[in-house]
């Protein structure tokens, strides 16, 4: 016949796993190492911050694409490029100069700035820059001759200079901090993606991730205003009429989503945004 008999390599007959025979004591303070699959188990191993970000937008497209919704771009040309981040030095000289950046969706317009990466410590630091909210600029610290830090009021407003101060996460390459703004975005857009609305935790920063909503009441103004810094090229930008959100009147691209949301979500968010948007009356009432 054709058959052929099983290849054998130990004189010891195969068994199966319900069959296995029983194995000897061992010795004495003899342990037998734990096997690698079991000590990793659960273990989180995280993707550079880039790549888990280039692979949300096509893990994203494809749920839209399930709803009906597609992109113009094909597959490989869906997730961002580098044009889509911006970065900016401190403005020391070198060996204390550090950057910080931003990331902008290229579907949305949405800014994502540097976090604060859980296990970078040692190589960022944070520290404020002056918000012009009447000329929609930003001002480097040091660039205003104001020897003594002078008091903040709530909203963060320099009670001598009349500025907003507001905060940024500064890296020793700028590397190191287009990478911190990809991975706020990936926090956030993985927050969104949460049907419960909970904050998971293998995330990146250290700082919670928001929604479109519940974004940080500055950094939406800065983020919505501010072309760029100093002579630097103009931050990444889309227009409105070109945005995927403009398209379907959403402010968010989670809310194409909004059929797989229940009743109940829905009107949680309503609630967090009328909260949101109170909050932000009062402050530009203060600013006024």
């Amino acid at each position: 016949g054709t058959e052929r008999a099983p290849w054998i390599r130990c004189l010891d007959s195969p068994y199966l796993a319900g069959n296995a025979p029983k194995l000897p004591d061992l010795p004495p303070g003899v342990v037998l190492p734990v096997a690698l699959s079991q000590a990793n188990e659960g273990v989180h191993v995280a993707s550079p911050p880039k790549r888990a970000l280039h692979d949300w937008y096509l893990s994203f497209s494809k749920k839209l694409e399930n709803i009906g919704i597609f992109m113009d771009e094909p597959a490989n040309e869906i997730g961002p490029t580098n044009e889509s981040y911006n970065f900016w030095t401190n403005n020391l000289d070198s060996p204390d100069t550090l950057f910080t950046a931003i990331f902008t969706c290229h579907l949305t317009g949405e800014r994502f700035a540097s976090g604060s990466v859980i296990g970078e410590e040692n190589t960022y630091k944070e520290d404020f820059w002056y918000f012009d909210h009447r000329e929609c600029m930003l001002i480097p610290r040091g660039a205003i001759l104001n020897e003594d830090d002078d008091e903040c009021d709530s909203n963060g407003i320099d009670e001598c200079l009349g500025l907003r101060r507001i905060n940024f996460v500064w890296y020793k390459t700028k590397k190191k901090a287009m990478a911190a703004a990809a991975a706020r975005a990936v926090d956030c857009f993985g927050h969104r993606d949460s049907l419960d609305d909970t904050i998971f935790d293998n995330r990146y920063c250290k700082e919670n991730p928001y929604t479109i909503e519940n974004a940080p009441e500055l950094w939406k103004l800065v983020s919505e205003s501010v072309r760029g810094v100093g002579s630097g090229d103009d931050w990444a930008s889309l227009p409105h009429d070109e945005r995927l959100t403009s398209r379907f009147d959403v402010p968010d691209l989670h809310s194409l989503l909004e059929g797989e949301r229940s009743e109940e979500y829905w009107r949680a968010k309503y609630r967090d945004s009328r909260q949101t948007n109170d909050m932000t009356s009062e402050g530009e009432t203060n600013l006024a």
